[in-house]
C-alpha cells in the first residue's frame, strides 16, 4: 500500500527505476527518505546563492565572474600603463621632471585661447610651493606634486627669498614656450627643405629621362628632301581637318602647349596618325622651332598646321577646276540640254 506520511515532492523523487509495480507495496524505508529528503536540499538551493550556501552553480558562475573581471580590468591596465609611459617624466629627476610639464602646457599656451588666467594667477604675486602648485593647476591644468613644486620654486627663484616671483615665473614660461616652438617650428622646415629637395632630385631626374627620350626620337641630320616630304605628309592631314568640329577642338587642345620633340611625335601620331622618322621629326622641329630652343610651341603649330590646310583645299580646288575646263574644252563635257534641267 501507499505511505501516506511521505510528501507529494519526496514520492515524486524515489528513483523511476524502483517504482513498484501495480498492485505492490510502495513502501519506502528510511535509508530512502533520508536520501530524497538531501536531494530535495541539495535542488532548493538557489544556484547563485552566496558562497556559504554553496549552491551546484555557485563554482561555475564564480569563474565566469572572475573571467569577466580579468576581461575588463586588463584592458585598462596596458592602457594606463601606456599613458603612464606617455607621460613627461619617465626616468627623470623630480625637476626634470616638473619642468617637462610646464614645457607642455606652455608649447600649448595660447593667450587668445586661455584668455588672462596667467596673468591672474602669478603677475605681481609672491608664491610658496602649495600656491604654485594650485595656480598651475587653476591656469595651466598642470597637476605638480608638492616635491615638484618645490623643486621648481628653487630653479625658478632668482632672488633666492624662498619666494616665486610671478614676473620671474612668467619670464621662465614664455621662454620655454619660445623654446618649444622654435623646435616644432625647426621640425616643419627641416621636413619641408627634404620634401622640396626630394622634389627637385624627382624633376632633375625626370628632365634627364625626357633629355635622352628626346635625344632618341629625331635627328638633326636631314636633307631639303625630308622637309619638303614631311611637310606635304602633314598637308594631306591638314585638307581634311576641320577645327571646328569636335576631333578638331579636340586637337587644338591637346597642341595648346609647348611640345618637346618625343612629345610632338606622339600628338601626331595620337592626332593625326602620321608616322614620322627621324629626318623627318627633325626637318618638322627645324621648320616650326621659331626660336631655336629645341621646342616648338602648340599654337604656332596649329597655325602654320591650318594654313597649309588651306593651301592644301586651294589647290585641289584649283586642279578640279582646271580638269573641268580642260575637259570643255576638249569637248569632253556635253554641256546639259534645257529638257534636261528641270528634271
Amino acid at each position: 500500500m501507499r505511505d501516506d506520511s511521505l510528501s507529494f515532492a519526496e514520492r515524486r523523487r524515489v528513483s523511476p527505476g524502483k517504482r513498484p509495480k501495480f498492485g505492490e507495496s510502495a513502501s519506502l524505508t528510511s535509508s530512502s527518505v533520508r536520501t530524497s529528503r538531501s536531494v530535495m536540499e541539495e535542488l532548493a538551493r538557489s544556484p547563485f546563492a552566496s558562497s556559504s550556501a554553496g549552491g551546484p552553480l555557485q563554482a561555475i558562475r564564480r569563474n565566469m565572474l572572475k573571467k569577466k573581471r580579468a576581461a575588463r580590468t586588463l584592458p585598462s591596465l596596458r592602457r594606463r600603463a601606456s599613458v603612464q609611459a606617455q607621460l613627461p617624466g619617465s626616468g627623470l629627476t623630480t625637476l626634470e621632471r616638473a619642468r617637462a610639464k610646464v614645457r607642455s602646457a606652455a608649447k600649448a599656451y595660447d593667450k587668445y585661447r586661455d584668455g588672462n588666467a596667467l596673468n591672474e594667477c602669478f603677475l605681481d604675486y609672491s608664491l610658496t610651493a602649495p600656491e604654485l602648485k594650485d595656480g598651475l593647476r587653476r591656469a595651466l591644468n598642470v597637476d605638480l606634486t608638492l616635491e615638484e613644486a618645490e623643486e621648481l620654486l628653487k630653479d625658478a627663484d632668482g632672488d633666492g627669498n624662498g619666494l616665486l616671483d610671478g614676473a620671474e615665473f612668467l619670464l621662465m614660461f614664455f621662454r620655454e614656450a619660445h623654446e618649444e616652438r622654435s623646435k616644432v617650428a625647426h621640425k616643419v622646415q627641416a621636413a619641408r627643405r627634404e620634401v622640396a629637395a626630394a622634389a627637385k632630385l624627382e624633376k632633375e631626374e625626370e628632365n634627364k629621362r625626357d633629355v635622352d627620350k628626346d635625344a632618341g626620337a629625331f635627328s638633326s641630320d636631314f636633307e631639303p628632301a625630308d622637309t619638303q616630304r614631311a611637310l606635304r605628309r602633314l598637308a594631306e592631314y591638314a585638307r581634311t581637318f576641320d577645327v571646328l568640329s569636335e576631333d578638331g577642338k579636340r586637337t587644338s587642345a591637346n597642341f595648346s602647349c609647348v611640345l618637346r620633340p618625343a612629345a610632338l611625335k606622339e600628338q601626331l601620331l595620337k592626332s593625326f596618325g602620321m608616322k614620322t622618322t627621324r629626318r623627318e621629326l627633325g626637318a618638322l622641329i627645324a621648320h616650326f622651332d621659331q626660336d631655336g630652343d629645341g621646342d616648338v610651341s602648340g599654337a604656332e603649330f596649329m597655325v602654320t598646321f591650318n594654313k597649309l590646310g588651306t593651301l592644301a583645299r586651294n589647290k585641289e580646288r584649283k586642279r578640279i577646276v582646271d580638269a573641268i575646263r580642260r575637259k570643255k574644252e576638249r569637248g569632253l563635257l556635253a554641256p546639259l540640254k534645257k529638257s534636261t534641267l528641270g528634271r
